[in-house]
C-alpha cells in the first residue's frame, strides 16, 4: 500500500475530486458524506477502463488485464488491471510512470475530470437508491411515454467504450445535477426560446409541406405566439430552443451587440423539459396537442471525446437524411419488419452571411426537433436506449440486462442462458442485419452504437422492434445510394457523404459490431453466462441469412460479397481513444483514428464454414 501510495502522481485524480468535496460539503451535504466512498469506487473504474484502452491501442506496455471472458475486438469482461506487476486502484500511477500520459497534462485535467464526475453521479444515486427504478417491472409500471425517460436515469457509467465516459470538461457540480439524466435532477430543465430575425438563420424540414420548427413548438405551447407577435421586424422571426446552460454561458456572452440590436431575442416563456442520456437533448412536456419532441440543442461543452455544439450541416441535413431511411425501410420488406426510424423533422440555427469565424457563435446557437420515442411504442411495450441495459452501478452494471433476461427467462418458463441466446438472436435478427442491408442495398452506413439505437421490448422482455435515431454520425455511400433510386441534396462541406465504400464500412461496422453487439456479447457473458463464442455464432447466423437475402437481389449481390469479404477479415477497424487526445493536433485531418483489433466474426465464420463442409461430406 505504501509503494504503490507513493506511486501516484499527486495531482493526477485529485484536484477535482478534492473541489467536489469541498462544493459538496457546503452545499450537499448528503452527497460529501457518500463521496470518500464512491470516489474510491471511480477511481478505480477510469483506473481499469484507462489501463484497457491503452492496451487495446498498442500502449499497453507493462499493463496486464484479468479478465473472465474475452469477448473480442480486444475487450472483455475485466476483473482487475495492474501496472508493473501491482494492482491498479488509481488511475495516478499511470500519469505518472505511463511514457504516453506522463507528459500530457491536459490529459491529466480530463482524467481528474472524469473521475469526478462519476463520483458525484455515483453519490446522487447512492442517495436516491431507495426511490430508483431498477428492473423491468419497474419500467413497465411507470408506463410507455416516459419509461424511456427513467431508463436514461439508470446510465450511470457512461460511455461503454470510452475510457473515461464520465467526462464533463465546462460542466460544474451544480450544472450536472440540474442538467444530468443520471443524477436525477429534482425540477424539469426549462429551456430558454430565443427569436432569432429570419434573415440570420438556416431552417430546415422534413420533405414535402411538413411544418417548421416555429410552427410545431407553437403548437404545443401557443403562449409563444403571444410573445412572438410583440416583436416587430418585416423579415420575421424564427424560434431556436436554447439549453439553460447554452444561455448562461454562451449565448449571453458571446451575441451581445445581437442582443441589444433586437437581432435576437430573448423570450420570458421557457418549456420545461426532461434530460436524455445524451445532456443536449431534452424531452419536452406533453403540449397543447398531447405531444412531446425531443429537441437536440448546442452545448459547447466538451463530453467524452466532442464539444457537443451543432454545425449547420447537421441542421440542415438532419430532416433530409431521416426521411430518406424513412422512405426506404417504409418501402424495403425486410427493414420494414424490423426497424422504424426516429426522424429528425425540423431545425433552426444561427447563420449569417458571411458565415460566421468565431465557432462558439457558428455552432453555438441551433435546435434540432426530433420525434419522441413514444410514438413506436404499443401498450405493454417499452422503448429503452440500449446504453441503459449495459450501464448501470458498479456492483451490477448490467442490472437492467439481466432483468429483462430474468423476465423472458421466466415468462418462456426457459433458463437464463437459454432466454439470453433467444434475446441475442432476436436483437441481432432486429438490428445487426438491418445495419447490413441498409449498407449493402442501399450505402448507408448506420452510427449504430447504443445510444443510438432504441430497443422496444414486449411485457415479457422479449425483442418486438429496434428504433434507429440521431444521424448526425452517418456515412452515405453516394453511388450505392442513387443506384437504389434515392438523392440527397447534402449542405455544402458535409462529411455525411462519400464515394468510397471503405470509409462508410468503417464507420458502421465499428459503430454496429464493436460499440453495439460486442457490447451485449459482454453483457450476456457477464450476467448470463452465455460464452461470448457462442454468443457471436447466433450474431453471425443472423447475418449469414441477411446475406444470403442480399445475393438473391440484383441491386445488392455484388454489394453484398463486398461487404461480406470486409466483414470477416481476421482484424478490423476500432476507433481510438487515447491515442487522439495525447496527439498535439487532437484529432488527424480526414476524419476519426481507428486501430486494428483481432475480428471474432473471423474464426466464428470460418468454424462455421468448416462444420458446413463437414456435413456435405
Amino acid at each position: 500500500m505504501t509503494s504503490q501510495r507513493a506511486a501516484r502522481s499527486p495531482s493526477a485524480t485529485n484536484d477535482e475530486s478534492a473541489e467536489l468535496l469541498s462544493w459538496a460539503t457546503r452545499h450537499a451535504p448528503p452527497l460529501a458524506a457518500a463521496l470518500p466512498t464512491v470516489l474510491t469506487q471511480a477511481r478505480l473504474i477510469v483506473a481499469t477502463n484507462l489501463a484497457a484502452a491503452l492496451q487495446r491501442e498498442g500502449l499497453g506496455e507493462n499493463v496486464s488485464l484479468s479478465t473472465a471472458h474475452d469477448v473480442g475486438f480486444a475487450r472483455a469482461v475485466l476483473l482487475q488491471a495492474r501496472w508493473r506487476g501491482k494492482p491498479l486502484i488509481d488511475p495516478g500511477p499511470l500519469l505518472a510512470e505511463h511514457r504516453a500520459l506522463r507528459e500530457a497534462p491536459d490529459y491529466h485535467a480530463d482524467v481528474s475530470n472524469a473521475v469526478a464526475h462519476l463520483g458525484l453521479t455515483l453519490a446522487r444515486h447512492s442517495s436516491l437508491s431507495g426511490t430508483a427504478h431498477v428492473g423491468l417491472s419497474d419500467y413497465l409500471a411507470a408506463g410507455p411515454s416516459v419509461a424511456n425517460l427513467l431508463a436514461d436515469q439508470a446510465n450511470l457509467l457512461g460511455h461503454n467504450i470510452h475510457p473515461l465516459g464520465r467526462l464533463r470538461r465546462g460542466c460544474s457540480p451544480s450544472d450536472a445535477l440540474a442538467y444530468a439524466a443520471e443524477c436525477q435532477p429534482s425540477a424539469p430543465v426549462m429551456l430558454r426560446v430565443v427569436a432569432v430575425r429570419n434573415d440570420w438563420v438556416l431552417r430546415s424540414r422534413t420533405a414535402g409541406n411538413s411544418a417548421r420548427l416555429d410552427e410545431l413548438l407553437l403548437a404545443e405551447f401557443p403562449a409563444l405566439a403571444t410573445e412572438l407577435a410583440q416583436l416587430r421586424a418585416p423579415q420575421g422571426y424564427a424560434l431556436i430552443p436554447v439549453h439553460p446552460w447554452q444561455y448562461d454561458n454562451v449565448l449571453r456572452h458571446s451575441f451581445t451587440e445581437e442582443l441589444s440590436s433586437g437581432t435576437i431575442a430573448v423570450l420570458a416563456i421557457r418549456l420545461p423539459a426532461t434530460p436524455t442520456t445524451s445532456m443536449r437533448t431534452l424531452v419536452t412536456v406533453p403540449g397543447a396537442t398531447g405531444r412531446r419532441w425531443a429537441i437536440k440543442t448546442a452545448l459547447n461543452m466538451r463530453l467524452t471525446s466532442t464539444r457537443r455544439d451543432i454545425s449547420a450541416a447537421t441542421i440542415a441535413n438532419g430532416p433530409r437524411v431521416s426521411s430518406t431511411l424513412a422512405a426506404i425501410v417504409a418501402t424495403d420488406p425486410w427493414l420494414r419488419s424490423r426497424v422504424s426510424i426516429v426522424r429528425e423533422v425540423a431545425g433552426s440555427c444561427w447563420h449569417p452571411t458571411p458565415p460566421e469565424t468565431d465557432p462558439a457563435r457558428a455552432r453555438g446557437l441551433a435546435a434540432l426537433l426530433r420525434e419522441d420515442l413514444g410514438r413506436y411504442v404499443q401498450p405493454r411495450q417499452l422503448a429503452i436506449r440500449c446504453s441503459s441495459l449495459m450501464s448501470g452501478p458498479p456492483s451490477s452494471p448490467h442490472q437492467l440486462l439481466a432483468s429483462v433476461i430474468g423476465r423472458l427467462a421466466q415468462c418462456r418458463g426457459c433458463t437464463t442462458r437459454a432466454a439470453a441466446g433467444t434475446f441475442l438472436t432476436q436483437y441481432a435478427d432486429y438490428f445487426a442485419t438491418s445495419a447490413l442491408v441498409l449498407l449493402s442495398r442501399y450505402g448507408v452506413g448506420l452510427e449504430g452504437h447504443l445510444q443510438n439505437t432504441v430497443l422496444v421490448l414486449g411485457g415479457d422482455g422479449a425483442p418486438a422492434r429496434v428504433l434507429l435515431s440521431d444521424f448526425g454520425g452517418i456515412r452515405l455511400h453516394l453511388p450505392r445510394l442513387a443506384a437504389a433510386g434515392y438523392s440527397l441534396h447534402l449542405h455544402p462541406g458535409s462529411i455525411t457523404a462519400h464515394r468510397q465504400i471503405d470509409n462508410v464500412r468503417t464507420k458502421a461496422y465499428y459503430a454496429c459490431l464493436q460499440a453495439n453487439l460486442a457490447q451485449l456479447v459482454l453483457g450476456l457473458a457477464a450476467e448470463c453466462q452465455l460464452p461470448p463464442e457462442e454468443s457471436w455464432q447466433l450474431i453471425w447466423h443472423q447475418l449469414e441469412q441477411a446475406f444470403d437475402y442480399l445475393a438473391h437481389t440484383p441491386l445488392s449481390a455484388k454489394n453484398a460479397a463486398s461487404d461480406r469479404a470486409a466483414l470477416l477479415t481476421p482484424t478490423t477497424a476500432q476507433r481510438a481513444f487515447v491515442t487522439p487526445a495525447l496527439t498535439p493536433a487532437g484529432f488527424p485531418a480526414g476524419g476519426e483514428p481507428y486501430i486494428e483489433v483481432p475480428n471474432p466474426l473471423y474464426d466464428t465464420a470460418r468454424v462455421r464454414n468448416k462444420l458446413h463442409s463437414h456435413d456435405e461430406q
